[in-house]
């Protein structure tokens, strides 16, 4: 018999029936990442053929001791839980060779582990008796998240066979030593902004590399001097040129340059493939630089300020006017200045109840950087939408909010500040006019424009004497559009979006609705979530925003989005 995943898993559940409908025999792979789980079933024991277990980035505490009558598991993946021990039961599980730990509160590792035959490990600290466990491990492939270079070079130490090695989210400046393995068949690294091009030639025989959204700048000539490299995967960086050399790995090499902002022709040399993109390169005298267009020294003033063009020894030189880039700067300065602000509050207003959300604004604000110049912008667009998923999915079965209404609201104003900082950031705008995407609107927002057919337009068509027909009548329009694709498939641009909350939101600020006290709750959940959303996308309406947030109770906070947002009308 067959067995499936229930969509509706309790964040308790008491079986593993309330996990998996079928034959419990048959499940080899069970995913329960991302499910908002606060324990496992205590008879998990009962799927004895399980291979695979990804309880990754929930809220568990604990593992059931039952887990060790899975004898046949192979890996487990426990990592972005705020467990503090393991049980001492996984000494049973001797066929488990991977192991991932990272992003938990573990300091010390059960006895008898020492005996497993743990080939995949991730950790993000180093356990207190690793020295006793870890060097019996045959670890091959070993992942680092968010750790110390101290616990890194210890880890290391302790793995003298490790030939696939991650990186991310550690905060390295430098390269650490004990990393300079020659056995290395594999290198990535992820979000180490602050770290440089490390040499890879110090692996012969690296087979893999990647170096995703570490602020890289430029490719070193050397790189066509690693002959085993078959792949190389340096998307999201600020890389603008290639080196002629790198056409030297040969056109079978898989290369990954999406989210840099190559200049022409290389961006759309690029989109062709490697065999076009080298051929290129090829064709250029060794001693020219591989970028044919000379572009103004930052990228983002060249994108958002007018330009000025002049003829400089005889080639053509673009340069964004003086004047209006220093008033850029200012208006962004102060942009970057609210959305840090507002990530550090709703940082500590999430705590450490909710692991998955404190990782991702941890996230956010190390894309973030400390100040405009150090902002990653693609990585930062990219974790602003993993927030707004994440925060439509911190509920219950029955709906209840798993985030306290001060957390909530922490979020909301962060992703309205959000959405206004992406839209001066000219590597995210670029990325989403190449691909044609936008940012998804929150599930919870979408919802809310799904339901105004329920709230808002029927109580407006009772309010005859009060409420202009024509405003019912354009929400009424802007609830069949909403209704004719999924919350996950509305964006902004698409569907007209913006100008038509835009309209609904003048006529809302010009008729009675303002001084009627008596709204009915689900209307008022409405207006709410037009206001929020035009917050983020129409500042030419600012101040009906904030006359409407200052009407309704309980929503005070808006206020504090809608008062930034109009300094900047303003200005």
């Amino acid at each position: 018999m067959a067995w499936t995943r229930k969509d509706n898993i309790p964040p308790e559940p008491a079986s593993v029936t309330d996990l998996i409908d079928g034959d419990l025999d048959e499940v080899t792979k069970l995913n329960l990442s991302l499910r908002c789980l606060q324990c496992l079933p205590d008879d998990l024991g009962r799927l004895r053929n399980l291979q695979i277990l990804d309880v990754s980035a929930n809220q568990l505490v604990a593992l059931p001791s039952s887990i060790g009558r899975c004898t046949h598991l192979k890996s487990l993946d426990v990592g972005g839980n705020p467990l503090a021990t393991l049980p001492v039961e996984l000494a049973k599980l001797t066929a488990l060779e991977g192991l991932n730990i990272s992003r938990t509160q573990i300091t010390t590792l059960p006895p008898g582990l020492e005996k497993l035959p743990i080939r995949r490990l991730a950790l993000s600290r180093l356990p207190d008796n690793a020295d006793s466990i870890l060097p019996h491990w045959p670890v091959t492939d070993l992942t680092f998240r968010e750790m110390s270079e101290a616990d890194i070079t210890a880890t290391t130490a302790l793995l003298p066979a490790v030939t696939h090695l991650s990186l991310s989210s550690s905060g390295l400046t430098t390269w650490p030593q004990a990393l300079n393995k020659p056995g290395l068949i594999s290198l990535r690294i992820w979000h180490e902004p602050a770290l440089s091009f490390p040499d890879l030639r110090l692996f012969p025989n690296l087979q893999d590399a990647a170096l995703v959204s570490c602020k890289i700048k430029s490719i070193p000539d050397w790189i066509g001097s690693l002959p085993n490299l078959t792949f190389l995967y340096l998307n999201f960086n600020e890389i603008t040129t290639l080196p002629r050399q790198l056409a030297d790995l040969g056109d079978d090499l898989e290369l990954d340059l999406s989210g840099n902002p190559l200049a022409p022709p290389l961006d759309e040399l690029a989109k062709k493939g490697t065999p076009a993109l080298f051929a290129y390169l090829r064709s250029l005298p060794e001693d020219a630089a591989s970028d044919p267009v000379e572009t103004a020294e930052t990228v983002p003033e060249q994108q958002t300020a007018p330009l000025s063009v002049e003829v400089e020894q005889g080639r053509l030189r673009v340069r964004p006017e003086a004047g209006t880039i220093e008033a850029l700067r200012r208006e962004f300065a102060t942009m970057f200045g609210l959305v840090r602000k507002r990530a550090v509050e709703a940082a500590q207003a999430i705590g450490g109840n909710h692991v998955k959300m404190a990782g991702l604004l941890r996230d956010y604000l190390s894309s973030l950087g400390e100040a405009p110049e150090q902002l990653q912008g693609i990585a930062l667009g990219f974790t602003g939408q993993d927030i707004t998923i994440q925060a439509a999915h911190c509920r219950d079965e029955d709906g209840t909010d798993q985030l306290s209404q001060d957390q909530r609201a922490s979020l909301e104003i962060l992703l309205a500040a959000h959405e206004l900082l992406m839209r001066s950031v000219p590597e995210w705008q670029d990325y989403v006019l190449k691909t044609g995407q936008r940012p998804p609107l929150s599930d919870e927002i979408a919802m809310l424009v799904r339901t105004l057919s329920q709230g808002i337009v029927v109580d407006m068509r009772q309010r005859p004497k009060e409420i202009d027909k024509a405003v019912a009548d354009r929400l009424q329009d802007l609830t069949d559009l909403a209704q004719d694709s999924p919350p996950e498939h509305i964006h902004l641009a698409r569907w007209g979006m913006v100008d038509a909350l835009g309209n609904v939101l003048s006529e809302l600020a010009r008729q009675a609705l303002l001084t009627v006290q008596d709204i009915p709750g689900e209307a008022r959940k409405g207006i709410i979530g037009l206001g929020l959303l035009a917050a983020s996308s129409y500042l030419s309406h600012a101040p009906e925003l904030l006359a409407l947030a200052q009407l309704l109770p309980g929503y005070g906070w808006i206020s504090q989005v809608i008062v930034a947002l109009r300094a900047m009308v303003e200005k």
